[in-house]
């Protein structure tokens, strides 16, 4: 069962992230996650584009923000890039340009992409790795539920990796 947490101050006194709400989905193993993306992602994608939204991935890794974007297009069929460190600026800017038009629905990103990129539509965003700290977590679920609209983030954690270690640490922090 997912744990939800409020993220942020509330309405009534500001904050960047107060209209956002988290789920926490603990899984068994890395392979899993793949799993539940491929069966939670189309619904995921259809909740956001009843609001006109679309869906951020974040990941740890260049490459596997590359790997998980091809698996998005080749395996869900869903119009997804990848963003990360090492696409040239020309590309970003395609990519985002993208994005922002919502031409590409979903977006999967390294944390390139966790601070300074505004772009209300985005509806979810799913961590689909743990970040490293929880301050960088935060910048990532600060991606949606802005400008006024409400958001929402769903974190994967694996019981036996180190994200899970972060479970109660990231319970507390988000409180």
């Amino acid at each position: 069962n997912p744990v939800r947490l409020f993220v942020g101050a509330s309405a009534t006194t500001g904050g960047a992230a107060h209209a956002v709400t988290q789920d926490v989905v603990v899984l068994e193993e890395k392979d899993d996650k793949f799993n539940w993306l491929s069966e939670n992602l189309p619904r995921i994608l259809d909740e956001a584009q009843e609001e006109d939204g679309q869906v951020l991935i974040f990941v740890n890794q260049k490459s596997g923000a590359s790997e998980l974007a091809v698996a998005v297009r080749e395996f869900m069929s869903l119009p997804c890039e990848a963003l990360h460190g090492d696409s040239d600026q020309n590309e970003r800017m395609k990519i985002m340009a993208d994005f922002r038009s919502r031409k590409t629905k979903v977006l999967v990103a390294t944390d390139v992409a966790s601070r300074g990129l505004d772009i209300p539509s985005v509806k979810e965003v799913v961590c689909y790795d743990m970040s490293n700290t929880l301050t960088t977590h935060t910048h990532r679920l600060g991606r949606t539920g802005r400008a006024g609209h409400t958001g929402h983030a769903t974190t994967l954690m694996v019981k036996k990796d180190n994200s899970a270690k972060m479970a109660a640490e990231l319970v507390e922090y988000m409180e």
